[in-house]
C-alpha cells in the first residue's frame, strides 16, 4: 500500500485486498472502506492509526456483498430485534416474539432493508419509516379496559425521533432511528416503507412489527436516570421485599417482581391506552396515569362500602382479563414478499 490518500489494492494469501484510501469515499475523511474479495482464509484484526495525538471515535460495520446469482428475488425486511435489544439492554427480557424490538429513549435501533432483484435501482429516498401508536377512542377514555375498547392511531411526534436511511454494499440499506431523551414511551407498530417509481413500473411495499419503547435509566439525559447502586436495587433486581402487618408491627415478605417477564411488560405499557402518544413521554404524566389506571382497569371497587375485616369491597374486585393483551397476530420477518405491485 502507498501512501498517497487514494483508492488502491493488494493481494495478500491468493486474496485480493482494496482500500478507500485515507482521503475516504468521495472525498469524505475518516469514511473509509476494506473490501476482500473471496472466502477469507486468515485470522484479520482491524486496527485504526492515528496519525497525531488526540481522541477520535472510530465506528465500523462489516457485511458480505451477496453475488447476483445469490441475492433473493423479493426485498424482504430483517428487524434485528436481538442485536437492536442487547444494544438497549433489554434482552433480559423473556418470551419476546422474535421481531419485537424493545428499545430505550436516547438511543437508537437499526432495521437492515435488502432490496433483492427486484428491487435493483432502490435508493435511500425510497425507504421510509414511520412509528405509530393506539389511543382509545373519545367515547372510551372514561370507561374501564375491556377487549371491546376502540382505538385511533396517532403517529409519533416527529420531533422524537429521527430516522436515516444509509446504503451498505451493492443491494442493502440501514434504517436508523434514533429517539430522542424525552420521547414517548409506550407499545407502538414501527413500518418501513420502500416507495420505488421509474418510468416502466412502480413498487409499494410495507413492512410493520411491534416496537417497545422505554425510559432509560442508564441515560443520565432522561429523567429516570439512576446511578448504579439504584440501577441494582431498583431496576434490576428481580426480587425484594413487600411489608405487611400494622404501623407498629409489620415484617418483610419475599416477593418476585417479574418485571422481565414480556407479558407482564405488556400489561404495564397498556395501563396508558387512554393517554395521547404525545403526553407518553411525560415522567409525571404517565406516573399519574398509571395510577389512576390501575386502580380504574385492574381492580377496584368501592372501599368506603367494603369489609374493614377482609379488606375486600363488597362488590369485590373488577380484574382485568389481560392474557388477551399478549395475543395479536404474528408478523413475519418479511412480510413484503407476494406484495409487489408493477
Amino acid at each position: 500500500m502507498n501512501n498517497e490518500g487514494e483508492e488502491e489494492g493488494t493481494k495478500y494469501k491468493s486474496l485480493n485486498f482494496t482500500y478507500s484510501g485515507y482521503n475516504g469515499v468521495e472525498g469524505e475523511y475518516g469514511n473509509e472502506f476494506i473490501q476482500i474479495e473471496g472466502v477469507t482464509n486468515n485470522v484479520l484484526n482491524m486496527k485504526a492509526f492515528g496519525y497525531a495525538a488526540g481522541v477520535a471515535e472510530i465506528t465500523y460495520q462489516f457485511y458480505e456483498n451477496v453475488p447476483a446469482e445469490e441475492v433473493p428475488k423479493n426485498p424482504s425486511v430483517h428487524w434485528m430485534a436481538k442485536r437492536n435489544n442487547k444494544n438497549s439492554k433489554t434482552n433480559v427480557f423473556t418470551d419476546v416474539p422474535d421481531d419485537t424490538i424493545i428499545a430505550r429513549r436516547g438511543q437508537s435501533f437499526k432495521v437492515l432493508v435488502f432490496a433483492g432483484a427486484n428491487g435493483a435501482g432502490i435508493v435511500e429516498n425510497d425507504i421510509s419509516a414511520n412509528i405509530t401508536g393506539k389511543v382509545a377512542a373519545e367515547a372510551f377514555i372514561g370507561e374501564p379496559r375491556g377487549k371491546e375498547v376502540e382505538f385511533k392511531v396517532e403517529d409519533y411526534p416527529s420531533d422524537q425521533v429521527s430516522f436515516e436511511v444509509k446504503k451498505e454494499g451493492d443491494n442493502r440499506f440501514y434504517v436508523t432511528g434514533t429517539l430522542a431523551p424525552t420521547a414517548p414511551a409506550g407499545d407502538f407498530e414501527l413500518s418501513v416503507t420502500i416507495n420505488h417509481q421509474t418510468a416502466r413500473k412502480s413498487m409499494r411495499l410495507k413492512s410493520a412489527t411491534q416496537l417497545i419503547v422505554l425510559f432509560n435509566p442508564y441515560d443520565s439525559r432522561d429523567d429516570v436516570y439512576a446511578t448504579s447502586s439504584n440501577l441494582a436495587e431498583y431496576i434490576e433486581n428481580n426480587d425484594g421485599l413487600v411489608w405487611q402487618g400494622l404501623s407498629d408491627n409489620n415484617n418483610g415478605f419475599s416477593w418476585s417482581y417479574d418485571q422481565f417477564k414480556f407479558s407482564n411488560l405488556i400489561v404495564a405499557l397498556d395501563r396508558m391506552f387512554r393517554m395521547p402518544v404525545a403526553d407518553r413521554g411525560n415522567l409525571v404524566l404517565v406516573s399519574r396515569h398509571l395510577t389512576y389506571s390501575i386502580g380504574a382497569d385492574v381492580c377496584y371497587g368501592k372501599w368506603g362500602e367494603g369489609s374493614y375485616t377482609t379488606g375486600r369491597p363488597s362488590g369485590g374486585y373488577v380484574v382485568l382479563d389481560v392474557t388477551q393483551l399478549c395475543v395479536r397476530p404474528r408478523r413475519s420477518i418479511s412480510p413484503m414478499r407476494n406484495q409487489l405491485a408493477y
